[in-house]
């Protein structure tokens, strides 16, 4: 059994991936870092932003069957962190290529090899900031185009007997988000139980959804009532 995770080597990409790999699959990473998960974690250097570089990955692993695709790869960027009127052109360009144009990259180049005895699923890793006032509005909307895109392309997969879901995160602490300037204290301030989901338990939720459930056109919030609690409902 085969998974194929982008962004696979990061905190909540390494959680999902040791989740599955606990569970007897193979762990078929496309992240532009690495990660040392065993034998049973095979990483691919290539942006997602790159279709040349998929499509050339794609050869490489061409006979080979996913189970499931998990689309995570992305990140806020540094240039993001100011006021909209005051981003760059650029930065709106980049943030949207990689936290949503490398997401349909991704599940373009490789949904065809998907295993139609396996009750296969895609699954794309958004955020809370898709729908709350968080901030960050370029990344937000990149999110966002992440639940239209499912939501636009469900009955599509559904016949070819795909299912397609998003989960959105709330806050999760990680290495990377470490680095972030987020006010910490204000963001559990937040919640509603006074602590942060974590990135395994966002790994549980992925292979539930892909492994134990015949869950189709949804959105997952995994948040700890982050979201309810700023816009007083989902």
């Amino acid at each position: 059994m085969n998974v194929l995770i982008s962004g696979a080597s990061g905190g909540i990409g390494s959680a999902i991936s040791k989740r599955f790999i606990e569970n007897g699959f193979t762990v078929y990473s496309i992240d532009l870092a690495d990660a040392d998960l065993g034998n049973n974690f095979v990483n691919h250097r290539v942006d997602v932003t790159n279709v040349k570089a998929l499509l050339k990955l794609k050869k490489e692993l061409i006979g080979i069957k996913f189970s499931h695709i998990i689309t995570l790869a992305g990140r806020a960027l540094k240039n993001e962190w100011k006021d909209f009127s005051d981003s760059e052109y650029r930065t709106i360009y980049k943030s949207i290529e990689l936290n949503l144009i490398g997401h349909l990259n991704v599940i373009r180049t490789f949904a065809d090899q998907l295993d139609a005895k396996s009750n296969p699923s895609i699954v794309l890793v958004s955020s809370i900031n898709a729908y709350g006032g968080f901030g960050l509005p370029i990344y937000s909307s990149a999110k966002a185009g992440l639940i239209g895109f499912m939501n636009s392309s469900k009955e599509e997969y559904a016949k070819k007997g795909i299912r397609i879901n998003v989960i959105a995160p709330g806050t999760i602490v990680t290495p990377s988000t470490k680095k972030e300037p987020k006010d910490f204290e204000e963001l559990l301030r937040a919640t509603k139980t006074g602590r942060f989901a974590t990135k395994e338990e966002v790994a549980d939720l992925a292979y539930l959804i892909c492994e134990e459930s015949s869950i189709t056109g949804k959105v997952k919030i995994i948040d700890e009532g982050q979201l309810e609690k700023k816009n007083g409902s989902y």
